[in-house]
Order: structure tokens, then sequence, then C-alpha cells
């Protein structure tokens, strides 16, 4: 019984952790895409502004 529960609060600990690593990923693919993006907003760069948010 004991490595049971000792299995699942590992199992939920490695869910957590891969959660915060996703969410990392995510942010930091979210701010380079907002950089182009924006830049080309600014440019009147409609076409690249399309493909980029496709990502």
């Amino acid at each position: 019984m004991f490595s049971l529960v000792a299995t699942g609060i590992q199992m939920i600990g490695e869910f957590e952790r891969r959660k915060e690593d996703l969410q990392s990923t995510q942010a930091r693919a979210a701010e380079l895409v907002s950089g182009s993006m924006s830049n080309n907003i600014w440019l009147m760069n409609y076409s690249e502004v399309a493909n980029s948010s496709m990502i």
C-alpha cells in the first residue's frame, strides 16, 4: 500500500513538472512570435503576419 501511495505522489510531481515545462515553452514561443508579428504589423507586411499567425 505504501508503494502505491509513493508512486502516486511521484506521478503527480512528474505531471506538475512537465506541465510547468510546457507552459514555459509556450510562453517563450509566444514571445518570439509576438515580436516579429508586431514588427510586421508596424511595417504593414500583412502577408508575413498571416504566415506567422499560422505557427
